[in-house]
């Protein structure tokens, strides 16, 4: 995980090893998973995902607009 501070905003990253790119939850809204991206796209000004070159994994980013008054870090 990757974290920048910006003026003008933030910007995280999130890698893993998973090859397949993520993707949004289709069906019912009882299932256990698959909200990530949706949450993601609600509460962010822009994001996106990746594949490694390698193809052994994802980045998701994201990015918030706001200086640091803005920044809230749950516990």
């Amino acid at each position: 995980m990757g974290f920048l501070l910006r003026a003008g905003g933030q910007r995280v990253e999130v890698a893993d090893c998973c090859p397949e790119l993520p993707a949004r939850a289709v069906g019912g809204g009882l299932g256990e998973g698959g909200r990530g991206l949706a949450i993601v796209d609600a509460v962010t000004d822009r994001w996106g995902v990746t594949g490694h070159p390698d193809g052994r994994g994802t980045t998701v980013r994201f990015e918030c607009r706001g200086g640091a008054a803005h920044l809230h870090i749950l516990t």
